[in-house]
């Protein structure tokens, strides 16, 4: 595994613990708003597919990477849809869904040779506890009437 990639990938989802955390406000008084975890869940899930855009590019003569190119504007186009048009548990709990989306498509490119090993380790882990984050803020959010 890559050692870099596994330190910025875990220190990429303290915001999204942080936001789940916070966002039960009868402890933490909801100094943490909605639309900071909503919107960085965009960035994040934007980035999920700009490693598509990447690997793409760099695999031009490989069978799946039209594909792969096609897909990499995907989530991105997905979050920008969601921050755009839904109410904030909603847009939680479709961002949730954009992730799992996200990890089932890189498991496709998994195994087809586009994506290196330790990524997709990497990947299952973090989309765990990113979709935990977001689910259960949204049901917090739900539960206090946001």
């Amino acid at each position: 595994m890559s050692p870099l990639g596994n330190l910025l990938g875990w220190l990429g989802v303290i915001p999204f613990m942080v936001g789940a955390v916070c966002s039960y406000k009868p402890i933490f008084g909801g100094f943490f708003p909605t639309q900071i975890l909503i919107f960085y869940s965009a960035v994040v899930a934007s980035f999920l597919g700009a490693v598509h855009w990447g690997v793409a590019i760099h695999g031009a003569q490989h069978p799946t990477s039209t594909i792969q190119l096609i897909y990499s504007v995907i989530p991105s186009l997905l979050a920008w849809w969601i921050i755009a048009f839904l109410e904030p548990v909603a847009a939680l709990t479709a961002l949730g869904g954009v992730f799992i989306g996200a990890f089932v498509t890189d498991r496709w490119f998994f195994k087809r040779g586009m994506l290196p090993v330790w990524y997709i380790k990497l990947r299952v882990k973090l989309t765990i506890v990113v979709c935990i984050c977001l689910f259960s803020a949204a049901q917090s959010y739900r539960i206090l009437g946001l």
